[in-house]
């Protein structure tokens, strides 16, 4: 995996760039001086940081990162128009988060925008501080890609309703696009890689997890252990063992300090990193930055931005039909339990996700070699949840799921 600054030099067909970033809304930076001129006491009084003046410099970066998709967090409804019509000059379509809080009280968003030649929208799903815009890659077999934009919950201690955005977002992925296994999560997290919402993504869940760690504190899990889980295996794209060196910061006000809240994340079995962007475009802006803190009279954002290149790989499974029997399952007993699970008459909806994260295998377990600890863990934990889940179920219910449980032997 290589660092770089420029995202779009030699990108292959196979391969797709992302590029992520908070700009700051107007307003909350304007609420600042008001409601908390300590935290904005760094930067000198001369300095421009009206949206006209902040906005030329912003879209220089947009423009210049060349990227396939953009994800944009912090968005005011109000200059989305204008975002838009410049981005379209350089080939892009784009869509602004809908939200029942588009209000006086709720003044921003985000966005995300596509590269028109390369992608067709396929469907959009606005929920809290998250946006899924799904797209056809017309330049791969008209493959559908989810990108999932969020601006999780800020408070440091709400842990839990960032995990639980993050599940519903998923939840409907599976619910509105079953057959799609790319899916892409970019933004701005409000919390560290090393966190509850790292090891939900990464996990599946929290019912292996001994300790969780949020900014650094073990927290608690018994709230966590209550959201459902999700089939998914996501990988950060960003390395969780960062280091100053890295530009392991992205976001920061007082000069010298500042954290890793700006993250990307994909689902490993379907994609893989080929090379992530430096937080800093060079060396001499890292330097003005960590000297004069943000934002500053040429970064107009407390955010810097995030970005990767990814290739799609073959997948060797098949979809969510995934089981740990051996390869010699055929194509069409595969179809066969699609559309047992499709036809079931499932309860609810989590009845239908505590499903798939039953079929799905425990990673890293290889036929003929002992199972680690933590493996034995996550297998036997399965199968308390294959009984529950099977003792729980209606009759009608119950019986189509053992049809699905022996399509898998």
């Amino acid at each position: 995996m290589m660092w770089t600054v420029d995202l779009k030099s030699d990108i292959s067909k196979r391969e797709i760039s992302i590029f992520s970033w908070n700009i700051l809304a107007q307003y909350l930076l304007d609420r600042q001086w008001e409601v908390n001129p300590d935290g904005v006491s760094h930067i000198p009084t001369n300095t421009k940081l009206d949206w006209c003046s902040r906005w030329p410099n912003i879209a220089k970066k947009l423009c210049d990162s060349r990227v396939d998709v953009i994800c944009l967090q912090e968005v005011e409804f109000n200059v989305f128009d204008d975002i838009l019509s410049t981005l379209r000059i350089h080939g892009y379509d784009g869509i602004m988060q809908a939200t029942k809080k588009h209000s006086t009280n709720h003044h921003h968003g985000v966005a995300t925008f596509w590269k028109e030649e390369r992608f067709l929208l396929k469907f959009v799903d606005h929920r809290s501080r998250v946006m899924i815009t799904t797209v056809e890659d017309v330049q791969n077999s008209n493959c559908s890609v989810s990108i999932i934009n969020v601006h999780l919950q800020g408070n440091p201690d709400e842990f839990v309703t960032r995990v639980r955005q993050l599940q519903k977002a998923l939840r409907s992925i599976i619910l509105k696009s079953p057959e799609d296994r790319y899916a892409i999560i970019a933004g701005d997290f409000n919390c560290p890689l090393v966190s509850a919402c790292g090891t939900y993504l990464q996990h599946g869940n929290f019912h292996t997890s001994d300790e969780v760690y949020e900014w650094g504190r073990c927290i608690a899990l018994s709230d966590l252990k209550k959201i459902p889980s999700h089939p998914f295996r996501f990988s950060s794209t960003y390395p969780s063992n960062l280091s100053p060196i890295h530009d392991s910061i992205t976001y920061m006000r007082s000069p010298g300090s500042g954290v890793f809240l700006d993250q990307i994340w994909h689902v490993s079995d379907s994609m893989s990193v080929v090379r992530i962007r430096n937080s800093f475009d060079s060396m001499q802006e890292k330097r003005e930055i960590l000297k004069t803190g943000l934002p500053n009279h040429f970064h107009g954002s407390d955010h810097l931005p995030v970005g990767c290149v990814m290739k799609y790989v073959r997948r060797t499974e098949e979809k969510y039909s995934i089981s740990q029997s051996s390869s010699s399952k055929t194509k069409n007993s595969r179809k066969t339990l699609q559309e047992l699970i499709q036809s079931c008459p499932f309860d609810n909806e989590d009845q239908k996700h505590e499903l798939y994260y039953v079929m799905m295998p425990v990673d890293g377990i290889v036929k003929g070699k002992k199972p680690t600890e933590d493996q034995l863990k996550q297998l036997k934990n399965k199968k308390c949840r294959k009984k529950k889940l099977l003792s729980d179920a209606s009759k009608d219910t119950q019986k189509a799921l053992i049809d699905i449980f022996q399509m898998l032997k």
